[in-house]
C-alpha cells in the first residue's frame, strides 16, 4: 500500500513539474508560452496550485493512514446452548437431530451474523472468531458443563449431527461451537469448527451471514451458552468507503486551508 502511495506521489509531481527555462524544447507539461518565452506570471500560478494540491493530497494520505491503523470492525455474540448450527429445513441435505427415547429432537435457530449485527460482511474479509466465555450444557442430567471446546474426549460426528457434515480432515467432540456461511439461510460453503478459537476465515462469495451453532444431535436437555468475539477485516488493498472518503476529504481540507492562508 505504501509503495503505491509513493509511486502516485511521485508521479504527480513529475507531471505538475514546472520548468523555469525559457527553451523550446525543455519539459513545460503546465505552462503556457508566449512568444518562445514561459510567462512567468504563470509559472508562478501553477507553483502555487501545485503546492496546493500536494499540501491537501499530504493530509488526505495522512488521514488514509490513521483508518489504516484503526482496528478492525467488531462485535460480540451471545449463542444458546440449545441453537443448531443451520436450520434443517432450508437444508434438507444438512439434516441432523432425530427421534429419541419417544420424543422428536427440537433445536434453537442459529445465531446469525449480518450486515444488521455491525459487521459489514464483505466477501473476501477475514472474520476472527473467539470464544470469551461461558459454558454450554450437553445434557446428559445437567452435568456436562463445558466452554466452547465442546465435552474432552466425546468425538462427535455421526450421521445425525453437524459434524458428519465437516470436512474430512476436521475432528469435533459434543457441543462444540460451529459455524457456516449462509445467504438468506441457504447453506454456502463447508460448516467448520470454531471452538474456542481464535480462528481466521475469509467470507465467501455469496455470502451475507455467518450462522453459529453446536454439534449435538439431541438438543432439548442442553442449556447454557457462550459468548464469542467476532471481528472483521477487510482484504488487503481493499479499502472501506469510510477510507476513502477520509482520503478525499483530507485533500479537501488541505485545499481551503491554503485557500485560507491566501486570504490572510
Amino acid at each position: 500500500m505504501n509503495g503505491i502511495l509513493t509511486r502516485a506521489l511521485q508521479s504527480i509531481d513529475e507531471n505538475l513539474t514546472i520548468s523555469c527555462s525559457g527553451a523550446r524544447n525543455s519539459p513545460r507539461p503546465l505552462n503556457m508560452v508566449l512568444g518562445g518565452m514561459v510567462s512567468l506570471d504563470v509559472i508562478v500560478k501553477e507553483k502555487k496550485m501545485k503546492k496546493k494540491f500536494l499540501a491537501g493530497l499530504a493530509i488526505g494520505l495522512l488521514m488514509l493512514g490513521m483508518a489504516g491503523m484503526a482496528d478492525a470492525d467488531t462485535i460480540n455474540v451471545f449463542v444458546d446452548g440449545r441453537s443448531g448450527p443451520w436450520d434443517v429445513s432450508l437444508n434438507p441435505t444438512y439434516s441432523y437431530g432425530g427421534v429419541a427415547n419417544g420424543g422428536t429432537n427440537v433445536n434453537l435457530e442459529p445465531t446469525i451474523v449480518d450486515s444488521s449485527s455491525g459487521l459489514p460482511m464483505i466477501a473476501g474479509d477475514t472474520l476472527t472468531i473467539t470464544y470469551t466465555g461461558g459454558l454450554a450444557l450437553a445434557g446428559a442430567g445437567g452435568t456436562l458443563w463445558f466452554d466452547a471446546n465442546g465435552v474432552p474426549g466425546w468425538n462427535y460426528t455421526d450421521f445425525g449431527s453437524p459434524g458428519y457434515y465437516l470436512p474430512a480432515d476436521q475432528t469435533i467432540q459434543l457441543e462444540t461451537l460451529m459455524g457456516v456461511f449462509a445467504s438468506n439461510g441457504i447453506i454456502i460453503g463447508d460448516p467448520f469448527k470454531i471452538g474456542n478459537g481464535p480462528i481466521d476465515i475469509l467470507i465467501p462469495i455469496g455470502s451475507s451471514q455467518l450462522l453459529l451453532g453446536f454439534d449435538d444431535g439431541w438438543f432439548n436437555d442442553n442449556g447454557g451458552g457462550v459468548n464469542v468475539n467476532i471481528s472483521e477485516t477487510s482484504a488487503p488493498g481493499t479499502p472501506e468507503p469510510a477510507t476513502m472518503l477520509l482520503l478525499g476529504t483530507g485533500i479537501a481540507l488541505g485545499l481551503a486551508g491554503s485557500r485560507l492562508r491566501r486570504k490572510k
